[in-house]
């Protein structure tokens, strides 16, 4: 569903922003699968936000340092996988903190595979505190386009 309505659409999207909730690094393995999956082939974005919020980080089977490792295969199956080259301009990962130092250490190993990523860290809780950020101008024109929220039932990835 998603896939026909975005082909439909893809000459007038420019950015999209995703929110996959996951309460453990297996669901977001197979978040990250249907996401690769749900993107068009002919997907031409210049920003592709995802945010992974990650609850059950740690918390789980095998502790906080193999879901680390898990998480990383991930993104990095989705890097090579579901965002060939040209497909994103830029890709901006907002992820746990937990996941700094894995994730920077892996950025200076293979610099390829993270070109085009922005990596922003989070408290671990997913939750970010925009409240003391300074407001914002208001437009110029009431015509401003926000772009379109979507927001997926179960199927229609």
């Amino acid at each position: 569903m998603f896939n026909s309505w975005f082909n439909a659409k893809q000459k007038y999207i420019r950015s999209m922003s995703l929110h996959l909730e996951c309460p453990a690094v297996y669901d977001a393995h197979e978040g990250l699968c249907h996401l690769s999956t749900a993107l068009p082939k002919s997907l031409l974005l210049q920003r592709l936000e995802v945010r992974m919020l990650l609850t059950g980080l740690g918390t789980h089977h095998g502790g906080l340092e193999r879901d680390k490792e898990l998480m990383l295969r991930c993104l990095r199956m989705f890097l090579r996988g579901g965002l060939s080259k040209g497909k994103v301009e830029l890709l901006v990962l907002h992820l746990p903190e937990a996941m700094k130092a894995i994730v920077e250490g892996d950025k200076q190993g293979d610099v390829t595979i993270w070109e085009n990523v922005d990596c922003q860290f989070e408290p671990d809780d997913g939750f970010v505190n925009d409240d003391n950020r300074p407001e914002e101008e208001a437009p110029e024109s009431g015509d401003e386009n926000h772009g379109l929220y979507i927001f997926p039932t179960q199927g229609d990835f």
